[in-house]
């Protein structure tokens, strides 16, 4: 019989990455972590600008730079960092994986003046 299998949510905290997608274009990437390669993959990645851990209740855990941080100026970066959780985009990856998705993804539009085209890291 398989009466435990209903309504139970899956474990694991989700691992949001900020990616750069060439020409300033920064792309959110969500993903189940229950693994701790997975969460070292995306670390190591080469086009990792930084990434945010959160809990299943979104809970911000720990967080990072990665080898393409220095795409954005130290000040932003640090500022991307403090406001991610906050921005649309992040809150529906995280939406998405609480839903039970495995994986969710979404451009990044952040600027200064918040008016940044969609997918760009800066004003345009």
């Amino acid at each position: 019989m398989a009466f435990g299998w209903f309504g139970k949510k899956k474990g694991g905290n989700t691992l949001v990455v900020v990616s750069y997608e060439g020409s300033g274009r920064l792309r959110l990437n969500g993903v189940r972590v229950q693994e701790k390669k997975i969460k070292l993959n995306a670390k190591n990645h080469p086009q990792t600008v930084c990434w945010v851990e959160f809990t299943h209740d979104g809970a911000r855990i720990e967080q990072g730079k990665g080898g393409e941080a220095g795409k954005l100026p130290p000040e932003k970066l640090e500022r991307l960092l403090q406001e991610l959780p906050m921005t649309p985009e992040c809150r529906t990856v995280l939406a998405t994986i609480a839903k039970g998705e495995e994986r969710a993804g979404q451009w990044l539009a952040w600027g200064s003046s918040g008016s940044a085209q969609r997918g760009t890291a800066g004003d345009q």
